[in-house]
């Protein structure tokens, strides 16, 4: 399968649209099926490991309604006194109970609604020790593709992303999503999803500076993607 991105019918509809409402809400119970919750958290964990004490700055790019975020954090260990956690997302729909057990956790969650794009363009972005996407990537055609990755990596010393893998299994997946009950947006986007995924090492092949970086890139779960890369420490 050729890698083909279409724009997805979700992107386009405001928080208050109920279809955009209903497939928001889909997106959730699609999280749990790909299991994304403990593969995330997992990834993470193991791309903060060796880092040295002190307050950590996280940034998750397109991250929705932020249950997501508060189902990985709120599992890990508490992190250190006056971590931030940038919650960023085109859309004001950062859901206030989420926030509240970030909060709980020792975390200080701020919810920025900006286009990733603008974020990435800051002529001096705060240093970050983690940033991490799902299912953001495979939105950006392969002309995007490369310029982000450059400036995710310039910014941070450990990168995160859990993408749709690009399968025919996976193509099966997301067409049977309408005998679960799923919204007609999120069956369109889902089948448009695959088509835009990853597999094999496509994301090593344009992570910029590999030689400086260790990297690790494969199939996560029955349906996801994953790509790591944390930057490698002079002896």
């Amino acid at each position: 399968m050729e890698r083909r991105v279409q724009p997805e019918l979700l992107d386009a509809l405001p928080p208050a649209d109920p279809a955009g409402r209903r497939s928001r809400r889909d997106l959730q119970w699609i999280n749990r099926l790909m299991g994304t919750a403990g593969i995330l958290r997992r990834a993470v964990a193991r791309s903060l490991q060796s880092r040295s004490e002190g307050s950590l700055r996280v940034a998750e790019l397109g991250s929705g309604d932020a249950t997501l975020a508060a189902r990985v954090w709120t599992r890990l260990p508490r992190p250190p006194q006056g971590s931030v956690l940038e919650l960023m997302d085109r859309w004001a729909v950062a859901n206030t109970s989420a926030l509240d057990q970030l909060r709980a956790h020792g975390w200080a969650p701020q919810a920025v609604v900006q286009e990733v794009a603008g974020w990435l363009a800051l002529p001096e972005p705060p240093r970050t020790d983690l940033v991490y996407t799902n299912l953001f990537l495979h939105h950006l055609t392969p002309a995007e593709l490369p310029g982000t990755l450059s400036r995710i990596a310039a910014r941070t010393a450990s990168a995160v992303f859990i993408e749709p893998r690009r399968s025919r299994f996976a193509l099966f997946g997301a067409r049977c999503l309408g005998l679960l009950g799923c919204d007609p947006v999120t069956r369109t986007d889902a089948v448009r999803s695959v088509h835009a995924g990853f597999r094999g090492r496509e994301l090593t092949s344009l992570w910029p500076g590999a030689e400086g970086w260790s990297v690790h890139e494969a199939a996560a779960g029955l349906f996801a993607h994953r790509f790591e890369a944390r930057r490698r420490t002079s002896a």
